[in-house]
């Protein structure tokens, strides 16, 4: 089903406070498909969702036990919100919730839409009766994601992991939750690598399938703003930027070289005048753009050394 780019806006999306949210919009059609299909036959099968003799929307949560990762904590609650419509329940550690890293409090701290717990709150919410459990980065710690998973025994599962090279146990353990769904992850070349270990072990217990999808939330400028200050934030805005640590084994970055290469070939040269590419992320490897002719003045290249927003070299 691979990725859906479509933008989901909602009224209840809030006006961002600057450049440093630029976390774009899309929304995964596997989700929507999966989610779908699958609740749909489990409907037929149970009835409907009932409460005080009337039917009740979904209840859903999203767990993110790391202190990152926040742009796809925005991404899900974006799409997760449209499936229901009562409050998602968002974990997160307390690092983020009360510590407010990166800011991500003052960019959706304030949403009605969100019931913020910090992630240690599961262990007393096992009564909560969650229909969709969405985790985010389960892989970090396999321990806890199965607890949480016993814990709160919601009626479906979604695994959302980021980096697919982790020890065998605990990949095995992972597939394990996840019986009926794929694993999802959020690249083609990560749900391909997800995908070639569940083929090397076809008999273990899981699922059997990868998938990937990215949802991201919708950016909307803050027009409070002087004309000046919007011009301002409008102008970082500008190029496509990449986000993230520059680690090989999470990131197939060289693979843009062929593709650039490949579009100036059919294209020719001036097709890149106006290009500009900015990679904002923390340098692990070596990472630098090849010196031939036309590829090293594409753009901006900005290697920063904290994941923090740096400011785009004109």
């Amino acid at each position: 089903m691979g990725a859906f780019t479509t933008g989901l806006g909602s009224s209840a999306t809030p006006h961002l406070p600057g450049p440093i949210q630029m976390c774009a919009v899309a929304a995964g059609a596997l989700l929507f498909a999966g989610l779908h299909r699958v609740w749909s036959r489990r409907a037929a099968a149970q009835g409907p969702v009932k409460q005080s003799g009337k039917v009740r929307p979904l209840r859903v949560a999203i767990f993110n036990q790391v202190n990152f990762h926040t742009h796809v904590v925005a991404g899900s609650l974006q799409v997760l919100q449209t499936l229901t419509s009562t409050p998602v329940t968002v974990y997160l550690p307390k690092t983020v919730l009360q510590d407010n890293w990166y800011g991500f409090m003052d960019w959706l701290g304030k949403r009605t839409d969100v019931d913020w717990r910090l992630c240690e709150q599961y262990v007393q919410d096992a009564d909560e009766h969650y229909d969709i459990a969405w985790f985010i980065s389960p892989e970090w710690d396999v321990s806890l994601t199965e607890g949480v998973v016993r814990t709160l025994n919601a009626k479906m599962v979604l695994l959302y992991i980021h980096n697919g090279h982790m020890p065998q146990e605990d990949f095995d353990r992972l597939r394990a939750l996840s019986p009926v769904l794929p694993l999802l992850t959020m690249a083609p070349h990560v749900a391909k690598y997800v995908q070639q270990r569940l083929e090397e072990r076809p008999a273990a217990a899981g699922t059997r399938k990868a998938e990937w999808m990215i949802p991201t939330m919708k950016f909307e400028v803050d027009r409070s703003h002087s004309q000046h200050q919007l011009q301002a934030n409008l102008q970082r805005l500008q190029g496509f930027s990449i986000t993230g640590s520059l680690d090989k084994s999470l990131r197939n970055y060289d693979k843009m070289w062929d593709q650039i290469r490949s579009y100036r070939e059919q294209h020719g040269p001036d097709a890149l005048r106006n290009f500009k590419l900015n990679i904002l992320g923390e340098v692990m490897q070596d990472f630098f753009v090849p010196g031939e002719p036309g590829l090293e003045a594409i753009g901006a290249l900005v290697l920063c050394q904290t994941l923090h927003l740096c400011p785009i070299r004109q």
